[in-house]
This record gives C-alpha cells, structure tokens and sequence, in this order.
C-alpha cells in the first residue's frame, strides 16, 4: 500500500495507491481528462494525517481545478 491514497466519491477503499503525491494528483489530473468529475477526489497522506480536495473556481471549466491541504 502506498503513502498517498486516492479515493474517489463514496467508493469503499483507495481507487489508486502510490509512495509519490505528484504520481498521485496526477492520476486525477488524467481521470479528471476522461471526463470524471474532480470534485469527488481526495488524496488521503497515511504518514501525516493530511489529506487533499479539488475545488473549481466559480466560472472555471472543471479541468481548471485547484488543490486545497486540509488536516486530520
């Protein structure tokens, strides 16, 4: 199992795993490219009890997502 884990909506357990945080918001980046709805992503840092939720911007197409760091 890796450091960063991605869960996607309400789905029971981590859609992608990986030790790298850019390996995985980039996974999403290109989930999100295939029409996939950014807004339902979180990436969960097991180590550090931090975690990661996409926001689009008021008047942004969803592909122009931000990141936002939240704590545990």
């Amino acid at each position: 199992m890796g450091r960063y884990e991605v869960t996607y909506g309400a789905e029971e357990g981590a859609a992608f795993t990986t030790e790298n945080l850019w390996s995985a918001k980039n996974w999403v980046r290109t989930q999100v490219l295939h029409g996939f709805d950014p807004s339902e992503y979180t990436i969960l840092d097991t180590e550090d009890a931090r975690y990661w939720v996409t926001e689009v911007p008021e008047g942004a197409v969803r592909e122009d997502y931000v990141w936002l760091e939240e704590e545990l």
